[in-house]
């Protein structure tokens, strides 16, 4: 004789999800303004020139931040850091996924907020690695391996830092909540 499974739905908690989105909104309003674009720029010309490659860095119309790059013998090429290529856009879209997902589920909220803020510290980590990375790809092996870098690998880095992080919140956000 089969016995009927029983299965329990787990109640949202949407003042967690509500408390959440109250830190996670400024973050991303922040991490899409031309503000973020030219601080990351600043960092990723700042660690270029620190490791010995010249560059130059302009802020033109304060809507784009630009790096300055000599890529061969007589050719410089500028890099223009906005939001879709810098992964800031990625960050914010971190940001975001984690307000409907860890936000609802059972568990602590400075937990949740606290994860939040480490998965956005994360990701503005990786963002200038990357772009520091793609950078001095183009700088030493030419715009070839940068495209492949920063345009075919870039997201797909993007995209594995992100799921790494998140799933690792929500297991331990599952333990904390038993």
């Amino acid at each position: 004789m089969a016995f009927p499974s029983v299965t329990y739905k787990e109640k949202p908690q949407v003042l967690h999800a509500i408390g959440q989105a109250a830190v996670a909104v400024p973050i991303i309003i922040f991490l899409v303004m031309p503000t973020s674009w030219s601080t990351t720029a600043e960092i990723v010309s700042g660690l270029l020139s620190w490791g010995g490659i010249q560059n130059g860095y302009a802020n033109i119309m304060a809507y784009s931040p630009t790096i300055f790059l000599p890529v061969g013998p007589r050719t410089i090429y500028g890099f223009a850091i906005l939001t879709q290529c810098s992964g800031l856009f990625a960050t914010a879209v971190f940001a975001a996924i984690t307000i409907p997902t860890m936000g609802l589920f059972k568990g602590p909220l400075w937990f949740k907020i606290s994860w939040l803020l480490f998965g956005v510290s994360i990701g503005l980590f990786w963002n200038v690695a990357r772009l520091t990375m793609s950078l001095i790809a183009a700088y030493t092996l030419g715009m070839g391996v940068f495209s492949l870098i920063h345009y075919i690998l870039g997201p797909f880095i993007d995209f594995m830092w992100m799921l790494s992080v998140w799933s690792v919140g929500i297991s331990i956000l599952r333990r904390l909540a038993q």
